[in-house]
């Protein structure tokens, strides 16, 4: 996410981008009151869901909510490190240099044009121009605009605390997948998120074309950065608590050292400590598999119960 200029320099209001994001609210609020939802057929209405759903695939949050939300968009951002950014790769694909040139008439014709020459197959231009042309552009404007904004004040931080990004369901919902906008804490990941149950749509999309052949090069963070972040998150949130690495996974056995039969001061021996240290991994494996008590069965179970994550020592 780029941040404009931070120089004291006051920003330039952007009067065209200004006045064309207010009038299509305008339109679109005129024309939900003359063509409401239920005037409206049907397959207008899945149209613009659809579009809604398939412009989601792809600002400094510090300057309060409204700014981050849809303040930046009324003033000419100034990127002073984009000359930084080696573009070389996109300079030379001609399908960038296409859109970067033809931008505007592609985004007008294909935003507010396409719809209503699709809603004339089923008779209802008018009804597809504003539910699919104006109402679902605001859907995908503001919902766009919450990974600015409300991603960065109300979520979860599993991969790192070191920015206000974080993950929320409900917004990648909205945003077929950016919501779990904290796992940019790996930016070359082309995922937004690395479990099987994350709502990603785009990740399966990219899989499904790997998988065809039509793509390739796929760039994924390594499993271990992944566990080591989520254990980092972890331990910081809970300073308090008294984590083991035993047999590949990291354990919190907070809530077992009352429990413990050789009591707690054994399991505190042997923990991961504040700065991170522990004794040497063998060692608590030693421990646990006969060198001080040969665990039962029963025990293991306990064990496997308090995992929390993988481990790895590379």
């Amino acid at each position: 996410m780029a941040e404009a200029s931070t120089g004291q320099a006051r920003p330039k209001i952007w009067w065209s981008n200004a006045l064309f994001f207010l009038s299509i609210h305008a339109a679109a609020f005129v024309g939900i009151y003359y063509y409401p939802f239920w005037a409206v057929k049907r397959a207008s209405l899945v149209l613009a869901f659809l579009v809604w759903q398939l412009a989601d695939f792809g600002y400094a949050a510090t300057k309060g909510l409204f700014y981050s939300h849809m303040g930046w968009i009324f003033y000419k951002p100034v990127y002073e490190r984009m000359g930084l950014v080696d573009q070389d790769d996109l300079n030379r694909d001609p399908v960038v240099r296409f859109q970067h040139k033809y931008y505007v008439p592609i985004a007008l014709t294909l935003g507010f044009a396409f719809p209503p020459l699709v809603g004339l197959t089923w008779k209802d231009p008018m009804g597809s121009f504003i539910w699919a042309g104006l109402v679902s552009r605001l859907f995908i404007w503001h919902c766009t605009f919450l990974v600015n904004s409300l991603a960065h004040a109300d979520g979860l931080q599993p991969y790192s605390d070191e920015d206000t990004s974080r993950g929320n369901l409900i917004l990648a919902l909205l945003t077929g997948g950016e919501g779990n906008h904290n796992y940019h804490a790996f930016p070359h990941d082309f995922r937004s998120g690395p479990s099987k149950l994350d709502w990603d749509p785009s990740k399966w999309i990219i899989l499904t074309l790997h998988r065809l052949g039509l793509i390739h090069g796929l760039r994924r963070a390594k499993e271990d950065d992944i566990a080591d972040a989520d254990l980092a998150v972890y331990r910081q949130n809970k300073p308090a608590s008294c984590l083991l690495v035993l047999d590949g996974f990291v354990l919190d056995v907070t809530s077992y050292l009352g429990e413990h039969p050789g009591g707690a001061a054994i399991l505190r021996e042997y923990s991961v400590r504040a700065d991170g240290h522990q004794k040497n991994p063998k060692e608590v494996q030693w421990a646990f598999f006969g060198g001080l008590n040969n665990h039962s069965r029963s025990a293991r179970r306990v064990m496997r119960s308090m995992r929390i994550a993988r481990f790895s020592d590379s």
